[in-house]
């Protein structure tokens, strides 16, 4: 059985391409979600310091304006001290 598509017969492509196609997509979904767990858990490991620094900082800038930019800045400064 062929079918006609822009002037060119074809025939159907067998059950087992459709299938091997299927499983392909399945598993590059299941390596996406995974990824994004791994990055989802790494964000909710950090979010507690980074909250509280910017906390703390604008605590300090309500206090006085120049002393919450001061203190942002010290915190950039550990957090590049404690990357490298």
């Amino acid at each position: 059985m062929s079918s006609f598509v822009y002037g060119f017969a074809t025939r159907p492509r067998p059950m087992v391409q459709r299938r091997r196609r299927g499983a392909a997509v399945v598993g590059a979904l299941a390596a996406a979600a995974g990824h994004v767990a791994r990055v989802a858990r790494k964000v909710a490991v950090n979010l507690p310091g980074v909250a509280g620094a910017g906390l703390i900082s604008f605590g300090a800038w309500l206090a006085w304006a120049p002393a919450g930019f001061i203190v942002a800045g010290l915190f950039l400064l550990l957090l590049d001290r404690r990357a490298s």
